[in-house]
């Protein structure tokens, strides 16, 4: 006992050891998490929902892997994480979520489907580690854009496979052609990826997200259209909006206002009959309307139905719920003609139909800390200004995107991951070492990988 608890201590000495005198890379344990739990939220879009281990296929088991492999890396990083007032406020911005993991798992109890609520709980868990271990390692700049530059870096990735099957056949565009992922998953991955990139170009000016950009424009920017996802674009341009807003120059932003007012006046000159405008407009409205109806897009691409059976089903435990990723009391609404364990496509509806008012409750409650940790950021050094500006457009983007999707309470997706690693950000920035230059941060941009 005595010798594990100097080991411990020893480990310990060397997370509050300066960077350059540890001989350890500790940040890597949580990005190698990220990366894992990321690469491994590929799914078939063939198959069902498993609801009992014995339809597990490979897909299952490579995310029980990560995400098991995880927690124990996570959880043994927060075991040697030395206590001091920063972790412990880190901590009490998190106490919430840790209030909802215990309700999510004592609703278990009264689940239809117990082993996918603990597995999901599991999983919501992980995350939370992951944003924790982020918010107390990250605690420079240099190592704020590190965990940045390979969250993107991984959400690049993740479209640019899911583009491949585009990129050998050049025929007509489906947006149900993704072999590996959801239409509605690939182009949140693609709008939140793209998000990420500019805002890191936009706040930071790093060398890898200014050669990044056009790549990753071309690349997020057509899984959009491949899927047809026009909330995911519409988003995207919202958020990036708010970015450029909170951080660009004054002088930048009358630069570029001054640019949008000149092509409006040259467009006005040169095509006053608006001939381009009706062939452009022609062909935005297609990819707007999706081949759907009038009344389709009136009910939100049927998630008027799916609302109004979510509704009735929350009515029948509005207190507690049907138990944490289970939106009904049997396991199984008839919605569409077939019967599953839908999710709401709502963020709140979906915590009301798990958890009930207790758990939407204790996730408002969630919000209040990060909401006041963000807002003192903005008035703090210029180091958690930049990090309060990045992390405030990506709030915007996943609040948006959670109005017509479960957000980070549905499957875990990219965006899941990529919004616990914001939390962990925001979190890096309470007291953060902000006294890296530009020079300091090419230093870190030598190594692609590191």
């Amino acid at each position: 006992m005595a010798n594990s608890a100097s080991s411990i201590a020893s480990l310990r000495s060397q997370l509050t050891a300066q960077p350059h005198s540890s001989s350890f890379d500790w940040l890597a344990g949580p990005i190698l998490c990220m990366w894992m739990l990321i690469f491994t939220t590929f799914t078939p879009t063939s198959r069902d929902n498993p609801n009992f281990s014995a339809s597990l296929d490979i897909f299952s088991f490579a995310k029980l892997a990560a995400r098991a492999g995880s927690f124990a890396l996570l959880s043994l990083q927060i075991v040697l994480i030395p206590d001091s007032r920063r972790t412990s406020r880190i901590r009490l911005n998190l106490v919430p979520f840790v209030i909802f993991l215990l309700w999510a798992l004592c609703t278990c109890s009264w689940s239809a489907l117990l082993t996918i609520s603990v597995f999901q709980t599991i999983s919501l868990l992980v995350l939370v580690q992951l944003a924790y271990v982020i918010g107390c390692l990250a605690d420079d700049t240099e190592k704020i854009t590190r965990c940045l530059k390979h969250m993107t870096l991984a959400l690049f990735l993740y479209s640019l496979v899911l583009s491949i099957p585009f990129l050998i056949n050049t025929g007509a565009v489906d947006r149900f052609a993704f072999d590996f992922a959801h239409p509605t998953t690939a182009g949140s991955t693609a709008s939140i990826g793209l998000l990420t990139t500019v805002g890191a170009a936009v706040v930071w000016k790093t060398r890898w997200s200014l050669a990044l950009i056009l790549p990753a424009a071309a690349v997020h920017g057509g899984i959009m259209f491949a899927a047809y996802n026009r909330t995911a674009l519409v988003i995207a341009a919202i958020a990036i909006a708010v970015v450029a807003i909170l951080q660009l120059e004054r002088f930048l932003l009358g630069v570029a206002m001054l640019s949008m007012a000149t092509l409006y006046t040259a467009w006005v000159l040169f095509d006053p009959a608006m001939e381009l405008v009706q062939k452009v407009g022609g062909n935005s409205l297609q990819f707007l309307m999706r081949n759907q109806s009038s009344s389709e897009i009136a009910d939100y691409s049927g998630r008027g139905e799916l609302w109004a059976v979510m509704w009735e089903s929350w009515q029948e435990s509005p207190i507690i719920g049907h138990g944490y990723f289970v939106t009904s009391s049997t396991g199984g609404l008839d919605i569409w003609g077939r019967v599953n364990n839908y999710t709401a496509h709502n963020f709140f509806l979906q915590a009301l139909c798990t958890t009930g008012v207790v758990g939407l409750s204790i996730l408002f409650l969630a919000s209040v800390p990060l909401l006041a940790t963000l807002l003192k950021s903005r008035l703090g050094s210029t180091a958690e200004r930049r990090v309060a500006a990045f992390c405030g457009s990506c709030f915007v983007w996943h609040l948006l995107w959670a109005l017509p999707n479960s957000g980070f309470l549905g499957p875990i997706a990219p965006l899941s991951v990529a919004f616990f690693v914001v939390v962990g950000l925001l979190l890096s920035g309470i007291e953060c070492d902000g006294s890296a230059t530009d020079e300091s941060l090419a230093i870190v941009e030598r190594s692609p990988l590191r």
